[in-house]
């Protein structure tokens, strides 16, 4: 009994861990919404080299409720809204003072909900600020994740968008982090997180010089996987709490016999 020696949190590891709990909540509050769609950023910056200019590119995945979902299969099914996901992606183009025959023409495509805008610069900001207008008046509340706010913060600069008040910015690693501090990161995760994120002392993090490809780390996988599971992880913090608690009372009495 002398020996025991209780591992509690300290004051550092119990604000992370709730910081961790408040992006859980959110998700939880998000995910149960029926008229709640969940929007990210992934962009690329302005890159130049001797021979040619790369512009920004900006990718905006959108998950939405599906307006008509199908009647449940069995009364075990998933009660919580079904969602549908779609993608607008916008290249910005060099507005050369060049001969307007060489002078590259705005473009676009649609493949099935998908679409892709070619656009010089004013105008591939407006489109960018149009479909977030369009989509804040189509739906109740706007969710925006990111795995780091400053990627997310510079998205938006760079594209001139501003964001509706109702929007809510959730911290999809920070909600990684709560949902697998006990249990451990789901297989079906384990490629995307070894990939992608750094972990120190059970803190996790975007791992440093990670792209995941030109336009950023992808979001929609995790998002599929931590989205549906935050509700059952929404006590996770008081439970943690609670018994830390109890361990420093254990700790207090065995020092003072």
């Amino acid at each position: 009994m002398a020996n025991f020696k209780p591992r509690f949190l300290s004051e550092p590891q119990l604000r992370r861990h709730e910081e961790c709990a408040v992006e859980n909540a959110k998700m939880a509050d998000c995910w149960s919404g029926e008229q709640a769609l969940f929007l990210t950023f992934n962009f690329s910056e302005q890159y130049k080299c001797r021979q040619y200019t790369l512009m920004p590119s900006l990718q905006m995945d959108i998950m939405t409720p599906v307006d008509k979902p199908t009647w449940p299969s069995s009364v075990d099914d998933d009660k919580k809204p079904l969602r549908q996901h779609c993608r607008r992606t916008i290249r910005m183009l060099e507005g050369t003072k060049c001969n307007k025959k060489v002078r590259p023409e705005p473009w676009y495509i649609r493949v099935d909900s998908n679409q892709t805008f070619e656009l010089y610069s004013d105008d591939a900001m407006k489109k960018a600020q149009g479909i977030i207008d369009e989509l804040s008046a189509d739906y109740a509340a706007m969710c925006v994740v990111t795995h780091d706010i400053r990627h997310t913060t510079r998205a938006l600069e760079i594209f001139d968008m501003k964001l509706p008040a109702k929007a809510v910015l959730v911290d999809l690693i920070k909600v990684l982090e709560h949902q697998t501090r006990d249990d451990g990161v789901p297989e079906e995760l384990a490629a995307y997180t070894d990939d992608n994120i750094a972990v120190r002392n059970g803190r996790y993090d975007r791992k440093a010089g990670v792209s995941g490809g030109r336009l950023g780390m992808p979001y929609i996988r995790l998002l599929e996987i931590v989205g549906p599971a935050a509700e059952a992880h929404r006590r996770d913090f008081q439970k943690a709490e609670k018994e830390d608690t109890a361990l420093k009372r254990i700790a207090g009495r065995l020092r003072n016999g």
